[in-house]
């Protein structure tokens, strides 16, 4: 019994013909995407970092948004030094899963949205840390340390 064949899909030859006649890239594709990447994880985490005044400051300016620094200034803090301020976890910039920015003196407590109080942190050192300062963030973790049976010196 001979059976036919059917002809394949119009779309599937379109996208085989494709790939078989597209050229080499010269530029290297995979970097501009990754490039693409940090610029907008870097835009997103300034967004929600350097707002300047409150929710309701900014309303009554009419949602105008103004900010403490510029993206290409927080991109160079972060590409520079790509570790946690609070654990020296080096951590992998590209991955916006693995990091956040921190208000080293929270806002609560009187700090600012300037780029000298962002520390970029590992996402649990930074949930750990809270609205706590660093010294209530070393005693927290101190007494922790010590029920846990771990005897802890300053070195």
């Amino acid at each position: 019994m001979v059976t036919k064949r059917k002809p394949p899909c119009p779309i599937l030859k379109k996208i085989n013909k494709f790939k078989e006649n597209k050229p080499a890239s010269k530029n290297n594709h995979c970097e501009r995407k990754i490039q693409g990447g940090i610029n907008k994880i870097i835009n997103v985490r300034r967004n929600h970092f350097a707002q300047s005044g409150s929710k309701a400051e900014r309303k009554a300016n009419g949602d105008k948004r103004t900010y403490m620094f510029t993206n290409a200034e927080l991109k160079k803090k972060i590409l520079d030094d790509p570790y946690c301020y609070l654990t020296g976890e080096k951590f992998d910039p590209y991955d916006s899963t693995q990091w956040s920015l921190d208000h080293i003196t929270p806002k609560s407590r009187g700090g600012t949205n300037e780029l000298s109080n962002a520390g970029q942190t590992t996402k649990i050192a930074n949930q750990m840390k809270s609205n706590m300062t660093l010294d209530e963030m070393t005693e927290q973790c101190i007494k922790f340390l010590i029920r846990q049976g771990f005897k802890v010196e300053k070195i």
